[in-house]
Formats: C-alpha cells, sequence, structure tokens
C-alpha cells in the first residue's frame, strides 16, 4: 500500500509542474556498434531550459551509435532533437532541443542538492509501459545499491517501471528531482541514478568543458560486511563503527569484485579487498563520492587503503582516461559493423585493447548467419583475428585489408567468440578457441563506409573507404 499512501500526499500542482517539463524520446538507430538498429522509445526531462538541454538514459540514446531524436512535449509538440552527451561508464546521456521550440510555460526542475532519504515518498513521470507521462508513486527503499554492467551507486525504489519509462525523473514530496530511472524488474522495483552523476558531467559541458572521467579499472559492488568477517578475515570491529557511521548501509560496504585486465588496477589491487578509504578519507558506502573523488584528482593516481585478509594496506593506484576507452570510429563493411572494444564490451569480455568486434549483421548481408549468437539473446561477441591471413588487430588494419577482401570476394576469417554457442548434445561452449570460417562477399552490401565521431561538433562524419 505504499504507492496509495504516497499518490495521495502529493500536490496535484507539483505533479502538473513536472509532467510540463518531461518529454517522451523516439530514437531511430541507423549505424551501432552494439545496441540494436531499432526505433525505440524513452522518457527524458529538461534539465537546462535555456539552452535546452534534456537528460535521459545512454541506453535510450543508444551507446555507440549514429541516431536520430524526435522529442515530443506535454502539449503534443514534437521537434528533433541533437546528440551532447553520453557517460562512458553510467546510463546517463544528454540531448538537446532549440530553446525556441520548448512551449511556453513549460516550468523548470528543481534539482535536490542533497542525497535522496531513505523511506522517502517519491514518485515518476513518463513513458511507463509505453503510455505517456504516466504517474507512478513508491517509496526510495535503498540507496545503496550497484546495478548494471559497470559500477555505479543507485536508489533502489518501491515501484512499478516498465518498458519506456528509462528517463523518467524521480521527484520527492517537495518537488525536487533526486534520480534518474534507469533500470527496473518490472514489477516491484526500479532503479536510479543520483542525479549528483549528471549534475557533475552538466555543469562541465554548460562551461563547454568535456567532463572529467577517470578511474583504476576496479569493478566495485556492494557486499556484507558480516560475510566479509567470516570469509575474508574483515575485522569485527570495524563492523560496529561502519553501522554507527552508515546505518542506512544495510551492513554492506564496497568490495573489489572483478579488475580489468591490463589497467592499472590489476597490479595494485585484488579481488575481495574492501575499500576502506581514499586519499585519507574514509568512504563507507558511497560509491558516487569514490567515483567523484576520482575525476576531481589532478594528478594521476590515487592513494586507496582497502582490507585485505584482515590487514589493512595503502595502496597506489594509477587512473586512465575513461573517455580513451570510447568508441570514436565504426566501419560498415559487408552489411556488418566493425568497432574496437570499449570499457562496457571490455567488461563483458575482458577481450585485449583495440580488439575489432563485429555485430549489428544484417539478414542477407555477406556476413548474415556465419557466426552463432548468444542462445535467447540473438547477440555477437565475435573479435576478429585475421581476414585471409591478414591479421586484423585494430580497425586501421581491417580497413587497409578491406579493398582487397573486395576484390577477392571469397575469402576467410579466424575469430573468437567470447560469448557462448551451443554445441553437440546442446552443450555450452565458452573456450575462446581460435576458429575459422569463409565468407562471400556480395557487392548489394553498399560501399564500404568508416565513421568517426567529432568532438567539436558531437556528430559523426561517415566517408567511403578507397577501394584501390
Amino acid at each position: 500500500m505504499v504507492g496509495v499512501s504516497a499518490q495521495a500526499s502529493f500536490d496535484q500542482n507539483l505533479v502538473l509542474n513536472v509532467k510540463k517539463n518531461v518529454v517522451s524520446i523516439t530514437t531511430r538507430k541507423n549505424i551501432s556498434a552494439y545496441s540494436d538498429n531499432i526505433q525505440s522509445f524513452g522518457t527524458g526531462f529538461i534539465v537546462n531550459k535555456e539552452k535546452g538541454i534534456i537528460l535521459t538514459n545512454k541506453h535510450v540514446v543508444g551507446a555507440a551509435s549514429i541516431a536520430s531524436y524526435e522529442v515530443s512535449f506535454f502539449d503534443g509538440t514534437e521537434v528533433d532533437a541533437q546528440f551532447v552527451y553520453v557517460d562512458p561508464w553510467h546510463d546517463f546521456a544528454f540531448i538537446k532541443v532549440n530553446p525556441k521550440q520548448i512551449p511556453a510555460g513549460t516550468p523548470k526542475l528543481v534539482i535536490a542538492k542533497d542525497e535522496a532519504v531513505l523511506g522517502e515518498p517519491i514518485f515518476i513521470i513518463g513513458k511507463n509501459a509505453n503510455q505517456n507521462y504516466s504517474l507512478q508513486t513508491g517509496e526510495i527503499s535503498s540507496i545503496y545499491e550497484s546495478i548494471g554492467t559497470l559500477p555505479n551507486q543507485s536508489y533502489r525504489i518501491s515501484l512499478n517501471a516498465r518498458g519506456g519509462a528509462s528517463g523518467s525523473p524521480v521527484v520527492n514530496m517537495k518537488g525536487e528531482v533526486v534520480a534518474l530511472i534507469h533500470s527496473s524488474d518490472f514489477d516491484n522495483f526500479a532503479f536510479a541514478l543520483p542525479m549528483s552523476y549528471a549534475n557533475d558531467a552538466l555543469v562541465s559541458l554548460l562551461q563547454k568543458k568535456q567532463p572529467s572521467r577517470k578511474h583504476t579499472g576496479m569493478i566495485l559492488d556492494y557486499y556484507s560486511l558480516d560475510r566479509a568477517v567470516k570469509y575474508f578475515h574483515f575485522p569485527q570491529e570495524k563492523v560496529d563503527a561502519f553501522m554507527k557511521s552508515y546505518p542506512d548501509s544495510f551492513n554492506r560496504g564496497l568490495r573489489v569484485l572483478e579488475i580489468f585486465k591490463g589497467s592499472p588496477a590489476m597490479d595494485k589491487l585484488q579481488v575481495g579487498d574492501m575499500i576502506w578509504s581514499i586519499e585519507g578519507e574514509e568512504i563507507g558506502p558511497k560509491l558516487y563520492l569514490l567515483e567523484k573523488k576520482l575525476n576531481d584528482l589532478s594528478k594521476d593516481k590515487v592513494k586507496l587503503s582497502v582490507y585485505r585478509e584482515g590487514k589493512l594496506l595503502d595502496v597506489e593506484v594509477g587512473l586512465y582516461d575513461l573517455f580513451k576507452t570510447r568508441i570514436k570510429r565504426m566501419v560498415s563493411f559487408g552489411g556488418a559493423v566493425f568497432y574496437e572494444r570499449d570499457d562496457f564490451i571490455r567488461k563483458l569480455t575482458n577481450a585485449p585493447e583495440k580488439s575489432v568486434f563485429i555485430s549489428n549483421i544484417k539478414e542477407g548481408s555477406s556476413f548474415s548467419g556465419r557466426f552463432p549468437p548468444i542462445p535467447g539473446a540473438q547477440k555477437l561477441f565475435i573479435k576478429i583475428s585475421s581476414f585471409s591471413g591478414k591479421p586484423v588487430e585494430t580497425l586501421d588494419d581491417l580497413i587497409k585489408v578491406i579493398p582487397e577482401l573486395i576484390k577477392m570476394k571469397n575469402f576467410n576469417t579466424s575469430y573468437k567468440n567470447y560469448g557462448v554457442y551451443l554445441a553437440h548434445d546442446n552443450l555450452p561452449v565458452f573456450s575462446h578457441s581460435e576458429t575459422c570460417l569463409e565468407v562471400s562477399y556480395n557487392d548489394i552490401d553498399g560501399t564500404p563506409m568508416v565513421y568517426d565521431y567529432d568532438d567539436s561538433t558531437g556528430a559523426w562524419k561517415g566517408k567511403e573507404i578507397p577501394l584501390k
């Protein structure tokens, strides 16, 4: 009955005010590294009316995608929008419209300065279940969760959020936006990114600067300190002090769950380490604060204190720029898209830097039906190693060999499948062994193209690959 009581406590004018700020977003992807090339829908809301900037999810706009966007306002007005920014790790993005096209009377929303409070009533407005401006109410049931392929601090919210609700604002009783919906279990809970993540990026963007995004390569999760005592010899006396300092943590701290191969953290941290402090400041369960401190550091190393098998150790770990691992180039060839792995694909495959992957193969094209997809998912995690004996270690290697492949017409490719496929008797295969197959190129697949992302304009530029 949480939803009923919460809904009754919200002022109707407050709800209407939020509705007038929320927008519906239609995304049409033409070329994409690993997002499906389909039309999709989501929600967003205006965070800077003067500049026409709208906040939504990365998965709504499409990660590493060449796409067009249409925004629908509360009064039914529909306008085109342009891409502004997508975060390298977290599920948020900005698009923008011409401020003059925003309907008159559209209110500004107040962004909360403080963290959400456990148990406080909230509501969301968005394209829930693909129905525009649906109202859902609930409460903040946890403020320390980490949901997603790459770690983030998320709020768990007790409400129903279905397809299309992604990008909805989470609003408290004071009318402040405290978070951005990014995922759900469809029936009982939704998960939302605290507004601090997007706020930090927006401040930089309004100053015409690229947001600072740094990391060590450690993948963190929330872990029970009682289990840490039992299985990792974490000191019991620290648990008692932790609970007094962070009563809303559900007795969970930050643990190193995985470490990126080849990252600065690889030889410095160990899986199972409990992160205790950063630059001498105790961090507790505050993952957002930890990430902010990494971003704000002016040096290229960070001092972390970790508990490892019961001992407190000081470790200095290097940092890398997350923007240097994002996808900024794609190649279209033979009806497929090729790209170099980013940190998202790195997390899923642990493939080496600059590894070339193939995706989004068009039905009936030269590469169609060649590679085994993940059962039930129709996704590919195929790393290309070579074409007819020519090594493909980077996209530049691929671009160089394409004219020769087109001239051959019939060629072979060796590859590694970082996914899983079913062999005899439906046995799953995870071996990642090198294997090969044959390809017959068909001219109807169109001219091979290379697409490069231009940081100065925020747009992709395509050009034909010379065949002579």
